[in-house]
């Protein structure tokens, strides 16, 4: 299973509870496993949709794809132009993690963020 399909999952269950902000987050798990951007932003858009109807009054924000040292820059740019264009669709905030961190702020694999990267990009928030 597609960490996309957990993810709707988790909405249409209500297994969040019930938080202010609804951070939809996604990787590159789902692209390194298929290969397919076009079915990736198709999984994202039917997650956007359900969280649209599952939680109708929270905010929802779509969250770009944040780089990786494995996978070219280039590929993450157009993914998550893409995302924007998604979260423009439903009319929600879409933001750019890259644009909030620095090298650093990566562990030594080069894939993961490390706390200080963690806590740049906020607490408190819902991530799904």
């Amino acid at each position: 299973m597609f960490k996309s399909q957990q993810r709707n999952r988790v909405i249409e269950k209500r297994i969040l509870g019930s938080p202010d902000t609804l951070i939809i987050q996604m990787g590159t798990n789902d692209w390194r496993a298929t290969r397919n951007s076009d079915f990736v932003v198709t999984e994202v858009y039917a997650l956007v949709a359900t969280a649209k109807r599952g939680l109708p009054n929270r905010r929802l924000v779509q969250s770009g794809v944040l780089r990786r040292r494995d996978t070219a820059r280039r590929l993450i740019g157009e993914l998550n132009d893409r995302y924007n264009r998604v979260a423009i669709g439903f009319e929600l905030t879409f933001v750019d993690p890259n644009t909030s961190i620095e090298d650093g702020d990566f562990s030594r694999n080069g894939l993961h963020l490390n706390g200080t990267g963690n806590r740049r990009l906020g607490k408190n928030v819902w991530y799904i």
